[in-house]
């Protein structure tokens, strides 16, 4: 009996051992996942931050490039309604000014450090609104679809209009009088073009018109862009991302 007593006392203590030791090992782990998800907590809090922060950027970069498609829509339209007017009514200079305006493409350049950090390293899966990480999957798309435009926009530019400015009026007056560079150039030798003609022309008209039409197309196209910027931004900044 007494060894029976000792034999029970010993597998009591025994089992009380292992409870402890398992206890020990179930608090380390826990304490372990604290650790580990405040870890992923402050990882997702600074990247959230720095994200807000590009995005912050994004929409005054779109804002001003707004500004400037809206502009060139407006000279476009005004060269279009010239094809109307009295030719008295009309001075070269303000034909040259125009096209000289509306020959640019435009460019946005949105910054996408961040965001494409979040999406190659799974920083973005560790935000907690489904919401929010969906918009950031689909935004790429979006930028890539607002580059496909610009390139189209482009390419009308250089392979349709500037092909036939080339025949019917003088880049060298047009740049003396507009450019930057106007102080370092002097006025083209040759008189025989006369600019106004060009709103004589059916082939000048449709380009003139695809210009605006793509203007127009570009402008909406930023004006969702800055739209999605701006609801991505308050997401971002929500209470609930703290």
């Amino acid at each position: 009996m007494l060894t029976e007593n000792k034999f029970s006392k010993y597998l009591i203590y025994a089992i009380g051992e292992i409870i402890l030791v398992v206890i020990g090992i179930l608090i380390a782990l826990q304490i372990n996942n604290w650790n580990g998800l405040k870890k992923q907590r402050n990882e997702a809090q600074t990247f959230i931050k720095r994200l807000s922060e590009e995005v912050g950027r994004n929409i005054d970069i779109t804002n001003q490039e707004i500004l400037l498609e809206q502009e060139q829509v407006e000279k476009t339209k005004s060269l279009l309604e010239m094809f109307s007017w009295p030719k008295e009514k009309i001075t070269s200079r303000a034909v040259d000014s125009l096209i000289f305006a509306i020959m640019a493409s435009n460019s946005i350049e949105i910054k996408t450090g961040t965001l494409e950090e979040g999406l190659n390293t799974g920083k973005v899966s560790l935000l907690t609104n489904g919401e929010l990480k969906q918009k950031l999957y689909s935004l790429p798309a979006v930028f890539e679809e607002i580059k496909r435009l610009e390139t189209l926009e482009s390419e009308d530019i250089n392979d349709n209009m500037v092909p036939h400015m080339y025949d019917h009026m003088s880049f060298k007056n047009m740049d003396n009088a507009f450019s930057e560079f106007s102080k370092t150039l002097s006025p083209s030798k040759f008189k025989t073009t006369e600019n106004r003609r060009l709103l004589n022309s059916l082939k000048f008209e449709n380009l003139v018109d695809n210009r605006f039409y793509n203007t127009n197309q570009s402008l909406e196209y930023y004006k969702e862009l800055l739209m999605e910027l701006k609801y991505i931004k308050k997401l971002l900044d929500e209470p609930f991302n703290d």
